[in-house]
């Protein structure tokens, strides 16, 4: 049921490492992306995905658990196994981009509660979200 779904969604900031997000379970969410609104159907959004040994090294340029004080912060011990990056240009920022940003950062949180894989939304600067999944 959709309700039970969406409750699966809360957010991660401390992932199990030993569970790997892989190129496929990659690729699966953002097909999903593709079905997703989009203002105009401009389709301005980019995906970047990050896995393996650079998501190790992506932990660094993060910060999950941002209100939380320093000694509660994750540390790389519960970093993700992998992000999805979504990018737009520079020059492009509107109400609709930031709501279509909105709709397919949720519709990637939706499909990655259905496989399992927990995930969080991180904004890193204006109209940039990274997901962060494990």
């Amino acid at each position: 049921m959709f309700s039970e779904l969406v409750k699966k969604t809360r957010t991660y900031r401390r992932y199990d490492r030993l569970k790997v997000v892989t190129g496929e379970d990659l690729d699966v969410l953002l097909d999903c992306v593709r079905y997703t609104p989009s203002a105009g159907n401009l389709q301005r959004i980019r995906y970047m995905t990050v896995n393996g040994d650079a998501a190790t090294e992506a932990f660094g340029m993060i910060c999950l658990g941002g209100y939380l004080p320093s000694e509660q912060k994750p540390d790389a011990d519960v970093a993700p196994s992998a992000y999805i990056v979504m990018l737009t240009e520079q020059d492009s920022p509107d109400t609709n981009l930031a709501i279509d940003i909105g709709i397919s950062a949720e519709a990637v949180v939706l499909a990655a509660a259905e496989r399992g894989i927990g995930s969080c939304i991180i904004i890193n600067m204006e109209y940039s979200l990274c997901l962060p999944l494990s």
